[in-house]
């Protein structure tokens, strides 16, 4: 399996979704394992750390020492689709021999998987499911 670093840009957009309030009932998952997302320096702190691991993943597999510093921005909220998309992204790229069974990475698997039955069960109140 090749590994790559997942873009500033999307790791941000994960955090951005987590902090609407249309994303709060799923959000609780994060809230709950102590990150208080309302506050800037805790969605910073959960951004690095997700960068972090998934460098580590990187660095394991290849065998290198790659540490490019992570830039956390304010991003624009995405939909919730494409940040489970983002998500699922930066779960197989984390999910490695020594990542996949680390705090971080448990938590947002299942905040992933808590995002898919979200999406499906909006799918079908609206009909598109049956």
């Amino acid at each position: 399996m090749s590994v790559y670093i997942v873009d500033d840009d999307k790791i941000n957009g994960i955090i951005a979704w987590l902090c609407l309030p249309r994303s709060e009932d799923l959000a609780y998952i994060v809230t709950y394992a102590g990150y208080k997302l309302p506050e800037r320096v805790e969605r910073e702190r959960l951004a690095k750390e997700m960068y972090a691991l998934n460098v580590q993943a990187f660095n394991l597999r290849y065998d290198e020492h790659y540490d490019n510093d992570f830039t956390y921005v304010s991003a624009m909220p995405t939909t919730t689709i494409t940040a489970w998309k983002y998500l699922g992204e930066w779960l197989y790229q984390c999910d490695g021999q020594n990542t996949n069974d680390s705090p971080l990475f448990v938590l947002l698997h299942r905040l992933h998987y808590a995002m898919s039955l979200h999406i499906i069960y909006r799918q079908i109140e609206d009909g598109k499911l049956k």
